[in-house]
């Protein structure tokens, strides 16, 4: 049994069929529109607008190879070119390509294709150059890192029900936050990107605390906290029962995905401050937004968001030599396309590596140390 947010799509896409051997090279006019679904890791192509209940074409993607094309985009480029296009290749068998393609402007509505293809083959390939005018495929030799990012380690991490990463805002020398949380950057090294951090677990960024829901109460009482522990705590719970709860009646109502939907966050966080007026955390060393928000990160665009997906702008991501680059890009698509429940963590020692773990926790003081820690997982961990 897996269990990925995003397991099925349909829509219209630019499709190149495969071609004829005896044919000549590519070109743009092999491309026609065609309607695709994707369910059970299968995908279907149908004639465009058709009435024709028989698919032109079906893959199993769990037995392709799938490599995503990114467009080139320079870095001194201020707007967008028309023209660019993501191209999906989809090699299911030595010789027989088919490619699905959409326009760089279509991405903020068409990049779920990614996402779901990614989570229906186990895993995705990132290239800058096309492969479809050959007839086999050209990859380099994967690195054995770049290996436990798709095939059956992927399908290992879909068979959890809930996938949770924590991850140290700064200070981890280990592993830093890129790594831990599965991004292509630290967004909160970016100018005007709070980090208030939770009156209960008081390492944890509020702004992360919603990403896992409360199932249980273990934070132990603290003398100066037993009374508003309960009141305020039990206010967020109700309020973010209560947020669901109305957003599934919308849904069912709509007949959109429950899953796909979150709560507001902002009001729970306004919420929180309001309630118990805790004051703004900053670095440990001092250094603030502005002066850490250079080069790059000042450009960052959005990342895109669907439930526990989030699929960061992968063409802005890594600016290292093209083969270093596409086997970066590769595992960070295929890993971020699983879904993650995402925790931030943030303490203001060089020992943050330690601290997360609850190393060296001391036991008399169960909120520090990264006790904390260890309750929000107990507090939020799905059987």
């Amino acid at each position: 049994m897996y269990h990925v947010d995003c397991d099925r799509i349909s829509g219209s896409l630019l499709v190149r069929l495969p071609r004829d051997p005896t044919s000549q090279a590519h070109d743009v006019t092999d491309f026609e529109l065609y309607d695709c679904q994707i369910h059970n890791r299968c995908l279907q192509v149908y004639p465009h607008s058709s009435a024709e209940n028989e698919p032109v074409l079906e893959v199993e993607l769990y037995l392709a190879q799938v490599t995503l094309v990114i467009p080139e985009i320079p870095e001194t480029a201020t707007t967008i070119t028309s023209g660019l296009c993501w191209d999906i290749e989809i090699r299911y068998n030595t010789k027989s390509l088919v490619v699905l393609r959409f326009a760089h402007d279509e991405l903020p509505s068409q990049w779920n294709w990614i996402s779901v293809i990614s989570s229906s083959s186990f895993g995705i390939l990132c290239s800058s150059e096309s492969s479809f005018s050959t007839e086999s495929a050209s990859v380099n030799p994967p690195s054995t890192l770049s290996c436990l990012a798709r095939g059956q380690f992927l399908q290992a991490l879909q068979m959890f029900q809930v996938r949770t990463a924590y991850a140290n805002v700064f200070s981890d020398l280990q592993v830093p936050y890129s790594c831990g949380s599965i991004r292509a950057y630290n967004p909160y090294r970016m100018d005007g990107y709070h980090y208030t951090t939770s009156p209960f677990y008081p390492h944890i960024t509020v702004r992360s605390l919603w990403n896992a829901p409360f199932l249980r109460d273990t934070l132990p009482e603290h003398p100066d906290h037993k009374h508003r522990k309960h009141s305020v705590k039990n206010i967020l719970v109700k309020s973010l029962s209560l947020s669901r709860k109305r957003s599934s009646s919308h849904n069912l109502k709509s007949g959109t995905s429950v899953r796909s939907q979150s709560p507001s966050k902002s009001r729970l966080e306004a919420l929180s401050m309001t309630a118990l007026d805790v004051p703004e955390r900053h670095s440990w060393s001092g250094i603030t937004h502005k002066h850490l928000a250079t080069g790059r990160l000042l450009d960052r665009l959005p990342p895109f968001v669907q439930g526990n997906v989030l699929l960061d702008q992968v063409q802005l991501a890594y600016r290292s030599d093209d083969v270093e680059r596409d086997r970066l890009r590769s595992m960070l698509v295929s890993l971020q396309c699983l879904g993650w429940r995402r925790i931030d963590v943030l303490f203001g020692s060089v020992m943050a590596h330690e601290q997360i773990l609850a190393k060296r926790a001391n036991m008399k003081k169960p909120l520090n140390g990264g006790l904390d820690i260890v309750h929000h997982v107990m507090d939020t961990f799905v059987l």
